[in-house]
Parts: structure tokens; C-alpha cells; sequence
């Protein structure tokens, strides 16, 4: 059997937050998360690594929500810097969430980073969101 011209396919969806299935990006210019990674399965607690640059902490940390598929809330957590975060260059960052599994279908959701922004203003808000599997 030639496999040569096989394509592997998964079922998910195309989308979840924005976030396409088929070019799920988890980088951008100001964070880059490590892990989890887009669409990866994951259990409670979630270990969540990456770096920011400096501007998207508030004294040294900033928030993380988890929800399910349908946009409900399922656990918030505040992104620590492991290092000096009074810089433009990025700083490594990690936390861990713990979650209550959600029960119905569908069994994914999105971690939605949220740059800290004290002073309110919505030129200031920035988010990445990382779509990823429930075991």
C-alpha cells in the first residue's frame, strides 16, 4: 500500500476563540506560550508556561482564564514573571490551574491570556487564546 499521498486528519473544530484548526499560531510579538500547546490534551492542574515581554505584566504577573467550549468559566489564574519584568524583552512566566473537567460535550476549551492593563484604556488590551483539549 503506497501511504505516500495519506492525510492525517483529526476531528476538531475549525475554530474555537478565533483560533483556527488549521494554523494554530500560539506565538505572537509580545508572548509566546510553551505549554500547553494549541489543541493538546490536558488535566488538572495545567502547568502553563511561556514569556511575555515586560509590558504585558502589571508587578510582575498577569491574569489567565480557562473556559470550556461554550464560554463558560472554569478557573483563572495570575501568570507569575520569573524575572525582572521592568523591560521591553520578553520574561519567562508560568502558573497552574486547577479545573473541574467539564461533563458535556463538547470536551475543549481556550486559555485566554490577558495582557495586565491597570489603566483601563482599550488601546492597552491585548489577549491570546490557546485553544486545547480536556482528557
Amino acid at each position: 500500500m503506497d501511504i505516500e499521498n495519506w492525510e492525517y486528519v483529526s476531528v476538531r473544530p475549525k475554530s474555537i476563540a478565533g483560533v483556527s484548526s488549521e494554523h494554530p499560531s500560539m506565538e505572537s510579538k509580545a508572548i509566546n506560550i510553551k505549554h500547553p500547546l494549541a489543541w493538546s490534551f490536558v488535566d488538572s492542574p495545567i502547568k502553563v508556561e511561556g514569556e511575555a515581554r515586560g509590558y504585558w505584566f502589571f508587578e510582575g504577573d498577569f491574569p489567565v482564564i480557562l473556559n470550556d467550549a461554550n464560554g463558560n468559566f472554569l478557573a483563572t489564574g495570575i501568570a507569575k514573571a520569573q524575572g525582572e519584568w521592568m523591560t521591553e524583552n520578553f520574561v519567562p512566566f508560568e502558573l497552574e490551574l486547577k479545573f473541574k473537567r467539564p461533563e458535556n460535550e463538547p470536551r475543549y476549551g481556550v486559555l485566554i491570556f490577558h495582557r495586565d492593563n491597570p489603566s483601563g484604556l482599550s488601546e492597552h488590551d491585548e489577549e491570546l487564546d490557546v485553544p486545547v483539549y480536556f482528557k
